[in-house]
């Protein structure tokens, strides 16, 4: 996929109108030699760190793309292979499913099933 289609055509268009200058800049300064003010030393390293950023971010831009490809791509994949040997579980019973008579009746304890909230404190739990 192209950096146009990635960013846009205007983004694309100021990343590299920025590209450009900074190698201008780059170009220039080395031609001249190694800069002796240190303002011109630091600017000619934020224009350096700037190029590098800028690639490893176009890098990363690429990556992440084939990342969605291939991921998409498997998506499709499993969705098909699911579509081919889909199981239909949807089958209707003429019987509906009921316990068998021989289940013994369950113990209940009194209280067991009432709902709400209880007022029950330690001595009256112990006193049980």
């Amino acid at each position: 996929m192209a950096l146009d289609e990635l960013l846009g055509e205007d983004d694309s268009r100021r990343l590299e109108l920025t590209q450009r200058i900074r190698e201008k800049y780059i170009t220039e300064m080395e031609e001249e030699g190694r800069p002796e003010k240190t303002s011109e030393l630091v600017f000619l390293i934020q224009l350096l760190d700037g190029m590098d950023k800028s690639v490893l971010n176009k890098s990363k831009i690429k990556i992440e793309d084939q990342a969605n490809k291939s991921e998409s791509a498997t998506a499709q994949l499993i969705a098909d292979v699911l579509f081919k040997h889909r199981v239909t579980t949807n089958v209707k019973r003429d019987v509906t499913p009921e316990l068998p008579n021989d289940l013994p009746a369950p113990d209940v304890v009194e209280g067991e099933l009432e709902q709400g909230i209880s007022d029950l404190n330690y001595d009256k739990f112990t006193s049980e």
